[in-house]
């Protein structure tokens, strides 16, 4: 924040250009040698030959004209609005070098150059007023020396007359106190001092008095801080004498509410009043009500001085008054030097006289600010290193631009070169300090990733997205933790009100002339010109990881599949139901302007809750994730770590994440589960993008405490904008967040919501459409009724742009609904709310897409609701190649009664059930986490819907709750009458099974199947992140490779490769001898050509991982499924 203080005489000129400098000319560190050097204080700094010679500079052979020294004084930090004037590349300074006139770089040789402060310190004449402010994003300053090919800039010399012309022999001081020790709620860019607490109720400022003007007054400028929400004071004393009390005013108990008091005040010391031989000590005691911490924000002391040059530097200003005055300076000597530095990057030597130890000179109206010093006084910079060249002005045109910090470089230059393959966008990658070098001089500045951004975006008109590729943190300057500020985010000037307090990235999207400044009010929010994203990584492992995420997500064969057509909407209870009502508005909208989307419900008051806990929602949370979704979607509450009060969702929970290929675009419509700017924690949101094998692509997510009507107005835009097409494709979620940006414009708690992850890449939509073409022959218009017992053939076509795509040859699976369900929840914290859900399943199974079209038979079940209404045929579809895949439904189609039956099917199901593979027998022991296996047949088809009561498929282990298996039933392809049950028990624990099947017909007719099994304790070797890759095998692909991991690193290991059939049949096996281990992961490689017989023809194939020790004998193993296409 700008602090005002009033004070006599003084400023500081701060250079800038009237208006942004566009040029097209390269940077000037696009050749050359540059070496970057850093200060810290205001003050002339000398280089040396020692300094020259650590840069390795060749001095033999140097010439000293040549030397030049680049940076732009920048006085604070950048602007933030873009229509004020900035540089945006380096502007050389004027220097002096001592000795060279003589061509040579000699023993005593030095170069002397002015260097600037990064903080702010300014002063109007007009207003009397100095504005100090304390640079937050860094303590450091930088330049940069080169060597030139013409004559560097040099400082001249100005004499002026001094006759008949008033001498002063004093100067106003500013002296400043302001340390950054604490932050208050770890939000926004401010950071306070000394903290009062109950163990520490005073602490002491001092200020230097040497050279205090007798009789002249000090003026005390005091900002102090209180938490108490009863009443508290400071009392300040003076070198033991009372100086005054400053009365806090009590904050609010609520949480959500400004978290300190501030008080600013300025108190009058009479310099003839107290002695300042020692100095002056400020003590300052906080009393409050022993609950809340109190804190210095700054204090100033200003002071009349004498220009005294015994500290051997000298730094003041010009006052107010006459046009020419004299300045006498004491203790000097005949080598002290004065610069006019009221331009600090063009210095102005001034023409001194020295007579035993005064030195005098003349001072013209136009000069505001000095720099005086001895000889062998001046400071000497920080060699930061030699840097390489870079020329970010002259970057080619680019749809997207990833900034990254340059530990990251390869991984986001992965990301940029998939991106040009993948979708054709030109991306360019630049790090963090290439930017800050030729946009803020060397000097970390956030406007500076902005001023950037503007510049390509300005030149070129094509830019549209921008991914920031790695961590941030409030703490800019790394005062809590080393480390984890790689690219910087914008935080609010408020850092007091958890509510009004944020941190965002949409601050690099604000590309209108008249935006950046950003206000803090009403009426302050802009409008995004780009979509920004961020993926908050802190190594280039977690980069290369997050990498390999998206390229699978997009890629990845294996990842086509019917979840592609869903959404889960998951809402929190109480409130009165207002996250409830949210979900249930906007998968309404979702369900009726996408209706090949098909909208799964999970609202936690429908779950019975047990001591606060919620199990079977947490259950049905974790199912939806690894089952896969297009889009998971919370409501409610939440924090960094868990979702609602009821912990459905935790840290814990998403470390256990292994959906390795069905990841979903997160919406989290809750507070701070996103938060990816906290150095000394990953949040849940972080968690879930950062994950390698799975978590979820992308999420967007706030990052602060926000209100639910605020939730709900951007949940809105984001559906209004997600589901709208551009062209024949769906957007990129840039594009998608940009919208929902604009569209939801609330203050901060808009501000507050961030995209995590690539805002490049598209939400996993299919890409085609399918339609209905006719039911038993009958077309759209002339449909018949769908009716119990009824057998209905289903017409349809893959289609693109409107026409059958007579190139689509695949596997199309349709899932036939009934009508919705209205359920009712518990009204465990609110009232009972009613909500439908489409969840009775009459049919689900496949059938071969041949030219585009496709027919598929089944029988309606027993088990339907009677009454007529709309039910809803959804499709499916991937072609054999699986490059590419379809959706489409039909809600239209009514669905009630029943069909006469002339010839009942009075005969059950045959069951047949297996662990892993076919070959199991009842009473085998397997491993702890088998796959379930059950083939069914029946003549009229499987019953999977879950009305009446007693039909369902049901599994049973021991004497649990049953499980419904209905959503995991699927007939063959072109066939109702057999079906395969493929369900995944996990982590079972030792001891004897009894695993029981339940199956009805379409007719009701049920039948019961039983095996027992025995699971061994597991002492063997851990395999884990087992997949292979390409899944399915395509026609023109002859092998597939099987990665795992495993915890026996150094020992010799033996894999075992088992290839079966569904029926059993051994296929095929290898062995494969790993000596020595050195890596977690290992991979073999599987030859479709290498298994002694002709390739292996198209099917669902079981193959076991056998990985065994050759110190110990010890062993694991594992089963996974593999599609084999031919």
């Amino acid at each position: 924040m700008k602090r005002i203080l009033h004070i006599v005489s003084g400023f500081l000129l701060v250079f800038t250009f009237a208006q942004n400098v566009k040029a097209q000319n390269p940077s000037v560190l696009s050749s050359g040698n540059w070496y970057k050097l850093a200060v810290l204080e205001d003050g002339v700094y000398k280089i040396d030959r020692e300094l020259l010679q650590q840069m390795g500079i060749d001095l033999a052979n140097l010439d000293p004209t040549k030397l030049a020294i680049y940076g732009n004084a920048n006085n604070g930090i950048l602007p933030q609005a873009n229509d004020e004037g900035r540089t945006d590349d380096l502007l050389e300074n004027a220097i002096t070098v001592t000795g060279q006139s003589d061509g040579k770089f000699d023993t005593n040789d030095y170069l002397l150059f002015y260097g600037k402060s990064p903080h702010y310190l300014s002063y109007s004449q007009a207003t009397d007023q100095f504005q100090f402010e304390k640079n937050p994003y860094s303590d450091t300053a930088f330049y940069f020396l080169t060597i030139k090919e013409t004559d560097g800039l040099r400082i001249s010399t100005v004499a002026l007359p001094k006759d008949d012309i008033s001498t002063i022999k004093s100067y106003q001081s500013l002296e400043v106190h302001e340390l950054e020790e604490n932050t208050i709620i770890d939000s926004g860019r401010e950071w306070y001092g000394e903290r009062f607490n109950n163990s520490t109720k005073s602490h002491k400022v001092s200020f230097a008095t040497d050279g205090i003007v007798g009789g002249s007054d000090i003026l005390v400028f005091t900002s102090l801080l209180s938490g108490s929400s009863g009443a508290s004071s400071y009392e300040i004393e003076a070198n033991g004498s009372s100086l005054g009390t400053v009365e806090m005013n009590p904050v609010s108990t609520n949480k959500y509410t400004t978290r300190a008091d501030t008080q600013s005040d300025t108190f009058t010391i009479s310099s003839s009043s107290i002695d300042l031989s020692n100095g002056l000590d400020l003590n300052f005691r906080f009393t409050n009500d022993g609950l809340s911490d109190g804190y210095i924000d700054y204090v100033h002391a200003r002071m009349q001085k004498r220009l005294n040059l015994s500290q051997g530097r000298l730094l003041w200003y010009r006052p107010m008054g006459a046009s020419l005055i004299t300045f006498e300076i004491s203790e000097g000597n005949a080598s002290t030097q004065v610069w006019d530095i009221s331009s600090p990057i063009f210095p102005i030597r001034a023409n001194t006289e020295e007579t035993s130890g005064q030195v005098t000179f003349a001072s013209a109206e136009e000069s505001t600010t000095y720099m005086a010093f001895n000889e062998g006084q001046e400071l000497t910079p920080l060699l930061i290193k030699e840097i390489d060249n870079q020329n970010l002005h002259e970057l080619p045109p680019a749809d997207g631009i990833i900034i990254t910090h340059s530990n990251f470089l390869s991984s986001a230059t992965r990301l940029a070169e998939f991106r040009l393959a993948h979708d054709g966008l030109l991306v360019e990658v630049v790090t963090v300090d290439q930017i800050f070098n030729e946009f803020s001089s060397g000097m970390q500045d956030v406007s500076a990733l902005r001023d950037f951004i503007k510049f390509q975006y300005d030149k070129y008109n094509q830019l549209k997205y921008v991914l920031l590729f790695g961590d941030c943190s409030f703490d800019y300057k790394d005062r809590s933790i080393e480390m984890t500020n790689f690219v910087p985010v914008y935080e609010s000037r408020n850092s007091l009100h958890p509510l009004q307090s944020f941190s965002s990235d949409d601050y690099f999207g604000f590309m209108s002339d008249d935006e950046g400044e950003w206000i803090e009010t009403v009426g302050g929010d802009h409008t995004m010109e780009l979509g920004i994203g961020r993926i908050p990584i802190q190594t280039n492992e977690a980069g290369n990881a997050v990498v390999n995420k998206i390229i699978r997500y997009q890629t990845n064969r294996l990842g086509f599949g019917k979840w592609r057509n869903k959404i889960t909407f998951i809402a929190d209870d109480g409130d009165s139901n207002i996250h409830q009502i949210d979900a249930d508005k906007m998968s309404t909208y979702v369900d009726t302007t996408r209706q090949e989307l098909n909208i799964n419900k999970v609202y936690l008051d429908a779950y019975v809750q047990t001591q606060n806990k919620s199990p079977l929602a947490s259950e049905a949370f974790l199912q939806a994730i690894s089952n896969g979704n297009l889009i998971v979607n919370f409501t409610g509450h939440g924090n960094e770590g868990q979702l609602t009060n009821e912990d459905i969702f935790n840290e814990l929970m998403i470390d256990d994440l292994n959906n390795n290929i069905l990841m979903s675009l997160f919406v989290t419509a809750t507070c701070q589960f996103g938060n990816y700017d906290y150095p000394n924690r990953v949040s849940g949101g972080e968690q879930m993008v950062l994950l390698p094998y799975g978590g979820s692509v992308a999420l967007i997510t706030a990052t602060r405490p926000v209100y639910a009507n605020t939730n709900y107005k951007l949940n809105e835009a984001f559906y209004f904008s997600a589901m709208e097409k551009e062209g024949d494709q769906f957007k990129r979620l840039g594009d998608i967040m940009k919208e929902t940006k604009n569209n939801s414009l609330v203050g901060s708690g808009n501000r507050n919501y961030a995209l995590l992850g690539d805002p490049m890449m598209r939400i996993s939509f299919p890409k085609q459409s399918i339609e209905l073409t006719a039911i038993n022959g009958k077309s759209t218009d002339k449909l018949d009724t769908l009716s119990a017992f009824g057998k209905y053939r289903i017409s349809g076509q893959v289609q693109s742009n409107g026409t059958v795509d007579t190139k689509f040859d695949g596997v199309v699976t349709l899932t036939a609904y009934d009508k919705p369900t209205k359920f009712q929840t518990r009204g465990d914290e609110s009232a009972k709310q009613i909500f439908d859900v489409r969840d009775v399943l009459l049919f689900q199974g496949k059938a071969t897409v041949t030219e585009g079209e496709f027919d598929i038979e089944f029988i309606v079940p027993k088990n339907i609701n009677y009454s007529f209404g709309e039910g809803k045929l959804s499709f499916y579809a991937v072609n054999h190649l699986s490059t590419s895949d379809a959706h489409g439904a039909f809600s239209e189609v009514i669905i009630g009664g029943s069909k006469k039956v002339t010839d009942p099917d009075l005969s059950p199901p045959e069951i047949s059930i297996y662990l892993n593979d076919s070959t199991f027998k009842s009473g085998q022991t397997v491993g702890p986490s088998p796959v379930l296996l059950v083939k069914l047949t029946d003549q009229s088809g499987i019953n999977i819907s879950n009305i009446g009561f007693g039909n369902e498929l049901l599994l049973s282990l021991n004497d649990d709750e049953p499980i419904p298996l209905n959503d995991y039933y699927e007939a063959n392809v072109d066939t109702y009458q057999e079906g395969w049950i493929i369900y995944p028990l996990e982590n079972l624990v030792p001891g004897r099974y009894a695993l029981t099947l339940e199956a009805s017909d379409i007719f009701n007719n049920l039948t019961t199947e039983q095996i027992e099994f025995f699971i061994t304790k597991e002492n063997g070797i851990k395999l884990t992140e087992v997949i292979n890759y390409p899944n399915p095998i395509l026609p023109d692909t002859d092998y597939t490779t099987i990665r795992f991991d495993h915890d026996r690193l150094g020992e010799d290991l033996v894999a075992y490769l088992t290839l079966t059939d569904m029926q059993g049949q051994e296929i095929y096996t290898q062995t494969n001898r790993f000596d020595n281990v050195s890596d977690h992961s290992l991979e073999l490689i599987w030859n479709l050509e290498g298994t002694g017989i002709n390739r292996v023809r198209k099917g669902i194939y079981i193959y076991r991982l056998k990985v065994q020790s050759r110190v110990d004998g010890s062993s694991g193993e594992v089963f996974r499924r593999i599609v084999i296409m031919n």
